[in-house]
């Protein structure tokens, strides 16, 4: 009873009750690793390693060396919020296994602490180096669970370098398997920003995969439903570099099945987490400031604001997929060699020799949406997402660059639309030094083409005139193209100058092997 002047209008039983009950409703409750089931908070690990480990569980999030893995926030003045309030219940967290600060500041919110007392200053990352990962049963997770990957079944905020996955054989999921992570996504902060000024800070909730893995002969990852990838089942707002998985067999899903990732798309609270992810978090709290930011803000305030919410593409960077005779299968939309779908998503150098390498392709088939490099890459819509009534705002565009795909004589299919040797479908963004080898044939039922099926809002590619011998281009071919010169080579395909013929209504460019003009 002594507690209770202190807590002032929070009901001390409610508050109680939150926190020994919250894990219950967690997904993660379950999550297991063969070391640890759940990483949370400031924790470092280093060169550990697990040897003949087998990894079973009825439930989903489990991962070859830990299930799940999340940072934790930092506050502006957490302690004065309430007086004591936050002194005596962080007491509580001491003797409450599993329950972190997070988990208190989700309790707070519910039990009616304004949402603006909280001002979140930073993110601390949980890192985890050097670590490995042999096992001895090589399968991981079940087709009727979520999330399940050969290294961490979901790494939320998480920063993971020098790891290796060796053993792995097969790799199931519901949603999100994944040869290294079933989910690579940033953490979604809770709490306002400070509108009196917009006072932002640097807050880097990214998760961080640099110099992994996937060592195996002849991995089959599946999904029965979405987000298939050799390394990643999905990726939301995170950055994968340095990284590699080899003896990759088969990817397959019914949706989102890519060589490298299923799916790599913007924050994970506007997109994969849907709208119970937005509140209360600053997903929600951006979306109120954008328009003060976008009249008077500056592009660095802009940037910061969209980072915040985790608005920002994931990003690929001298990463390989090393085939094994690779097929990469989609039930229904999006199959990539490197890629299912990408939302502005870039797959870049970035100090690297190279961007993306896949190789040892012989198949992508899905029945729409397929590609050696990506079944589709589109622009994302930053603002958008956040705030539907803003308008149209500030897109990101996709960018590929120095990347190739090869195989021997290695084919793309969508039985109803979208296939090409390169992205199914490209809306705004750039196609830089991608080699496209050993492809022997693209069809779909409409729009075809040995580079791209379709491009548009700003996107430059050049597509073969289907005179190439040996070659089968069927269906429709469409293309929006630039003024910018752009020429793509394909080993065994025409060459072709993407730049618009002068004088000749309607051309959109030229194939420089047979001299003909593209309409």
């Amino acid at each position: 009873s002594g507690l209770l002047p202190i807590l002032g209008n929070l009901k001390l039983g409610d508050v109680l009750r939150d926190l020994l009950t919250l894990k219950q409703k967690s997904p993660d409750l379950f999550a297991t690793g063969s070391f640890a089931g759940r990483i949370v908070g400031d924790v470092h690990i280093e060169n550990c390693t697990v040897d003949q480990a087998s990894v079973t569980s009825a439930k989903g999030i489990s991962g070859g060396f830990v299930g799940f893995t999340e940072g934790v926030e930092m506050y502006e003045g957490l302690s004065g919020i309430l007086g004591t309030v936050v002194k005596v219940l962080a007491t509580l967290l001491n003797i409450i296994p599993g329950v972190g600060l997070g988990d208190l500041i989700t309790v707070l919110l519910q039990n009616d602490v304004p949402l603006g007392n909280l001002i979140p200053t930073g993110y601390h990352n949980p890192v985890i180096t050097g670590c490995s990962v042999t096992l001895k049963t090589g399968t991981i997770g079940n087709a009727a669970q979520d999330y399940n990957g050969g290294f961490v079944g979901i790494q939320t905020g998480t920063k993971i370098s020098n790891a290796t996955v060796s053993g792995l054989t097969t790799v199931q999921a519901k949603n999100g398997a994944g040869g290294f992570a079933g989910l690579e996504r940033d953490a979604i902060i809770k709490g306002l920003l400070n509108d009196a000024g917009i006072t932002l800070y640097e807050i880097d909730a990214k998760s961080g995969q640099e110099n992994c893995t996937v060592n195996s002969e002849g991995l089959k990852i599946e999904a029965t439903e979405s987000y298939a990838g050799g390394f990643n089942g999905a990726m939301a707002n995170s950055i994968s570099s340095a990284s590699l998985v080899s003896g990759l067999s088969s990817v397959k899903a019914k949706k989102y099945a890519g060589g490298f990732a299923g799916r790599a798309t913007v924050g994970f609270g506007t997109t994969l987490g849907g709208e119970d992810e937005k509140k209360p978090t600053l997903v929600d709290s951006v979306s109120k400031l954008l328009g003060q930011i976008l009249t008077n803000g500056t592009e660095e305030q802009k940037n910061q604001l969209l980072t915040l919410a985790g608005v920002m593409p994931s990003k690929i960077h001298g990463c390989t997929v090393a085939g094994k005779t690779l097929i990469v299968e989609s039930g229904g939309d999006y199959a990539g060699g490197m890629v299912g779908q990408g939302d502005g998503v870039k797959i870049t150098a970035e100090g690297m020799a190279f961007g993306g390498s896949v190789t040892g392709l012989q198949e992508v088939t899905a029945k729409r949406y397929a590609g050696g490099v990506a079944g589709s890459v589109v622009t994302a819509d930053a603002i958008g997402v956040l705030n539907n009534t803003l308008g149209v705002g500030q897109f990101i565009p996709f960018e590929l660059m120095q990347m190739s795909v090869e195989g021997t004589e290695w084919k793309v299919t969508a039985t109803e639309k979208y296939a090409a040797g390169a992205c199914g479908l490209m809306l705004g963004g750039t196609a830089d030094t991608v080699k496209i080898s050993g492809i022997q044939s693209v069809q779909s039922g409409n729009y075809t083409g040995g580079f791209a099926g379709r491009t548009g809002a700003g996107s430059r590619y050049a597509e073969p005139c289907g005179r190439d011998k040996g070659r089968t281009l069927s269906g429709r071919a469409d293309a929006l193209l630039g003024r910018r010169r752009l020429v793509v080579r394909a080993e065994g395909m025409p060459e072709h100058d993407a730049r618009p013929a002068e004088g000749l209504s309607g051309c959109r460019g030229t194939c420089r092997t047979h001299g003909k003009h593209l309409y």
